[in-house]
């Protein structure tokens, strides 16, 4: 057995339009992000392993909660982002193929300047498109960030290579992003087996018969229920490293399970967690930021991992192009 270590890294995927209006996107977001604090700051004295983490995806909606917010919450917010429970991805949202030289550098300055300072974004996110400009790892990198974290949508496209998988990402000028290509940005749905509680199609937030899952739905801290979920790990790591996964450490993102995209925080994650590491059940599981999980990642695996050159075009683009 290779794996040794699970991080969890919770967040929203931010899509909008897709579940929602785009006005009504933009308030759950924001909304999604005082959620997380308040669940952040009521867990803070628990062990680091089980206390809450969140990761904003997406820099945008943070832009706009803090152009709002009051001081008092924003000072909240620095506080558990330094204390390691809280963290911002670096680009705004997920991004097509198709931004100039200029997009890209407005991307890399979307959050006011005083909050780009206060807040520290050290990875940059790409989740659902399936590509990463280099142009944008570049800009990544001009801007003191040298990690990023890609949770691909496998569906009408794909990786240039099977994932989950680490590696470094050489520039045409020598400098290297250290990338991890995460098997989608809902893997705990897959990997712990989630999906059966979700019925019938994507939900948009008027349709009443749909809702977040409640306490002791998923992910239920009970003994039998966490055994349970562990068996169904167990037997998906198994595949993972059959497949050629041997690296130390999986990252793992959690979107909830209400329509995968644009869903709010799951409460009840640290009590899960608690239980799996008081059964003491392997791998060892945690709930951790995306910085935290990719940088750990990075100095356990970086000397092994592979290194690639070359543009990573977004293969759904073939559509809208």
């Amino acid at each position: 057995q290779y794996i040794q270590h699970i991080d969890i890294v919770s967040l929203s995927h931010l899509d909008v339009g897709f579940t929602d209006q785009p006005s009504n996107v933009h308030e759950y977001q924001r909304r999604y992000l005082d959620v997380a604090i308040d669940l952040c700051w009521e867990t803070r004295d628990r062990t680091p392993e089980e206390r809450f983490h969140w990761t904003a995806e997406s820099a945008l909606p943070v832009a706009e909660w803090w152009q709002s917010a009051p001081s008092d919450r924003r000072e909240r917010l620095v506080e558990l982002i330094k204390g390691g429970q809280i963290d911002i991805g670096g680009f705004p949202f997920n991004v097509e193929s198709f931004a100039d030289r200029l997009e890209w550098n407005q991307m890399l300055h979307w959050l006011p300047k005083d909050a780009w300072t206060q807040l520290r974004p050290s990875v940059g996110i790409q989740d659902d498109v399936n590509g990463l400009a280099r142009a944008g790892a570049m800009q990544l990198l001009d801007n003191g960030i040298e990690r990023v974290f890609m949770g691909l949508n496998q569906g009408g496209g794909g990786a240039p290579f099977h994932a989950p998988a680490p590696f470094w990402w050489v520039m045409p000028d020598g400098r290297k992003v250290f990338v991890y290509l995460a098997d989608g940005y809902f893997h705990v749905q897959t990997l712990f087996g989630l999906w059966d509680w979700r019925r019938g199609p994507t939900s948009r937030s008027y349709e009443l018969a749909f809702r977040p899952p409640r306490k002791g739905e998923i992910l239920a801290s009970d003994e039998k229920s966490v055994r349970m979920v562990h068996s169904r790990a167990v037997a998906k790591l198994q595949q993972l490293e059959s497949q050629g996964y041997h690296y130390g450490r999986l990252i793992a993102s959690f979107s909830n399970v209400w329509r995968a995209d644009d869903d709010p925080p799951f409460p009840y994650l640290p009590d899960f967690v608690a239980t799996w590491r008081r059964l003491g059940l392997k791998p060892e599981l945690r709930l951790a930021t995306v910085s935290d999980a990719v940088e750990t990642l990075q100095n356990e695996a970086g000397s092994t991992a592979p290194s690639y050159q070359g543009e990573w075009p977004d293969w759904w683009a073939n559509g809208p192009a």
